[in-house]
């Protein structure tokens, strides 16, 4: 820590260390003591300290211990307030020592984030009922909500293997609420709250925004700070307070069953539109100005020109759990959609068949396997519309869907092939894609195609969804386990990798030449002659598409100063069509001596597109460019 501090001015650390704290309370106060010690003797200024730990761990005399060393925030354990849940997750725990740790967390003014677990394989009605309990005790603690996942090697998930209750396999475990109303409850938590605790959700935004506004707290004058935090807290507790009465209203849906239940998600669905766009507006915005407040005053109290300490403090305070080893990535900002590039509404008359065209689903794409003891990466189902036989008798000019709703579509420029993501209902039920072809008659029509629908996912037919529904039982019981995956083999860099280059910023493959369509390329992208120097991507800026630049890419045995990239076809909204031609990408960075100088680099990626979309990054011949 005071390595970091000295080198880079860092002032907010992040522990992602289940076990900061131990069990024994002498034990941790005695620690506390010697770390206290060891800043003192460090010479550390006041920091800002964010840790994990259990509800069992904390009392008020190890609370005032870590607020002596900076305390701003505790990601707590909670899980559950239900008796039956902690013991089905084995915590160990009580409900008592839950609501006493966040007692005595709230009484030291100390910003907490937690989940809660609403739902496991043995949960009951009654439990739902006691996390609300909880909820009302509690009514500005705001906690990310969700289910109890069987990973991998968890206790949990090996009984449930030998009591023949666990589906699936490694690369999907899942399991059955057997209460009917506590599953109905999940049907429709799926369906509506759910939104707002995805990454991307207004729940995980408000915790990010309450730690920085915690860490600017502790780091910064008061006077500064109050204004901006005050304003974080209220925010915070309204989401809290709305999440608290959506699941009310869900779990008294559930209590009357089934009848009207369509109309009173969509009424649900309504209420979380209107108060996210206000609420998640107003946190971003008091995000953005912690984020300055930090980055303006970590310049002045930095020591000796420590470059990432400022964008790094601030990047870890809305990141919230984050590390601080590594910098955030920046995110780029595409240029406006050119007029006519959105995707228009899908007319004209119904056909089933068009002479010399057909239209082909494909559901086969749901989830992406991560290898043995990882989860998977799931995704939405892909819905693929493709012209297969006669191009030359029409083209595809727009898709949509009855029955769900479509995300990142993208249709090829000579209309010869479409893609998007679609997201359909938590239940089962069917849709209907829908693909407008315009002949070349200048005639238009829609070809649809009945799709079938399940627990999110789309099937091509009514038997892969029954597949779906009704897996196969696990093929033995007992424990399920499987040793860890040896280390990744790194590949040494060597110039014949580099697939373009522009003055001092080069581009090269870290999985193959970045060649694709409607998927996200990943390549390396650095810059030369940085000797002495450190190297911070800046925003890159597309004519076409987006481009991020994330990580540094060191342990990959590259040269210092670069980073992993990945190039999308996508727009800001994530609906586009894709445009035939050559665009560029300018990759900036900055660069700063040991002395404080600064200077920026900049390079263009060459950015192809065919007239079938096939998307190629790089320099390539001539005759290899799309044409006209």
């Amino acid at each position: 820590m005071a390595l970091l501090w000295r080198e880079r001015g860092t002032r907010l650390f992040v522990f992602q260390d289940d076990d900061f704290l131990g069990d024994g309370r002498a034990a941790n106060l005695e620690r506390l003591a010697s770390l206290e010690t060891a800043f003192a003797d460090e010479g550390l200024p006041p920091v800002a300290l964010a840790i994990k730990a259990r509800p069992d761990s904390i009392d008020a005399d190890v609370v005032a211990g870590l607020r002596r060393l900076g305390l701003a925030q505790v990601f707590l354990g909670v899980e559950t307030a239900s008796a039956r849940g902690l013991n089905a997750l084995a915590r160990a725990v009580t409900p008592d020592k839950v609501r006493r740790a966040l007692e005595t967390l709230h009484a030291a003014d100390i910003f907490v984030a937690s989940n809660l677990m609403l739902w496991h394989p043995d949960g009951t009605f009654d439990d739902l009922h006691e996390n609300l309990d909880l909820l009302a005790s509690f009514p500005d603690q705001l906690f990310n909500l969700g289910r109890t996942e069987p990973y991998e090697g968890a206790p949990l998930t090996a009984r449930l293997a030998r009591e023949g209750r666990l589906r699936g396999d490694w690369r999907n475990r899942d399991y059955r609420v057997e209460d009917p109303d506590a599953r109905l409850a999940l049907e429709l938590f799926a369906a509506t709250l759910a939104a707002r605790c995805r990454s991307d959700g207004s729940i995980p935004l408000a915790q990010r925004a309450g730690t920085a506004a915690a860490a600017a707290s502790r780091l910064l004058d008061p006077s500064q700070v109050a204004p901006l935090a005050r304003r974080t807290r209220a925010a915070v507790g309204r989401l809290a307070a709305s999440n608290r009465g959506i699941l009310a209203t869900i779990v008294e849906l559930a209590a009357s069953g089934r009848t009207a239940r369509a109309d009173a998600v969509g009424r649900l669905r309504s209420e979380l539109a209107v108060a996210d766009a206000t609420l998640s507006s107003e946190l971003r915005g008091l995000l953005v100005r912690l984020e300055a407040l930090v980055v303006s005053n970590g310049r002045r109290a930095v020591r000796r020109s420590p470059w990432r300490s400022p964008a790094r403090l601030a990047a870890v305070a809305a990141a919230g759990a984050l590390a601080c080893s590594q910098p955030q990535a920046p995110v780029s900002r595409p240029g406006e959609p050119e007029a006519g590039t959105s995707r228009p509404d899908v007319s004209g008359p119904e056909v089933e068949t068009l002479a010399g065209l057909d239209v082909e689903l494909n559901t086969d794409q749901r989830f992406i396997p991560g290898g043995p003891c990882s989860p998977p990466t799931f995704l939405p189902s892909a819905v693929a519309a493709t012209i297969a036989a006669d191009p030359a008798a029409g083209r595809i000019e727009a898709i949509d869907v009855r029955g769900g709703a479509l995300e990142r579509a993208l249709v090829a420029p000579d209309g010869s092939r479409a893609v998007a993501s679609l997201v359909a209902g938590t239940e089962t039920g069917e849709g209907e894609l829908l693909v407008q072809i315009r002949r070349t008659d200048g005639t238009a029509a829609v070809l649809a195609r009945t799709f079938f629908w399940a627990g999110g996912y789309a099937f091509a037919t009514d038997d892969e969804r029954q597949q779906f529904l009704n897996p196969p039982p696990p093929p033995y019981h007992g424990f399920m386990g499987c040793d860890p995956p040896g280390p990744m083999p790194v590949m040494p860099f060597t110039p014949t990798e580099f697939f373009a280059e522009d003055g001092r910023v080069s581009f090269a493959m870290r999985y193959g030449r970045p060649v694709g369509w409607a998927f996200d390329l990943g390549f390396a992208a650095g810059v030369a002659g940085n000797e002495g120097a450190t190297v911070e991507p800046l925003p890159a800026i597309c004519e076409f598409g987006r481009l991020d630049v994330g990580v540094p890419v060191e342990r990959e045995s590259m040269p210092p100063g670069w980073f992993a990239c990945a190039f999308s076809p996508y727009n800001a909204e994530g609906v586009t069509y894709l445009r035939e031609g050559s665009f560029a990408c300018t990759v900036s960075f900055r660069l700063r001596s040991g002395d404080g100088d600064e200077e920026t680099v900049s390079g263009n990626l060459p950015v192809h597109v065919a007239p079938d979309g096939t998307v190629t990054l790089g320099d390539l011949p001539p005759d290899a460019l799309p044409t006209d």
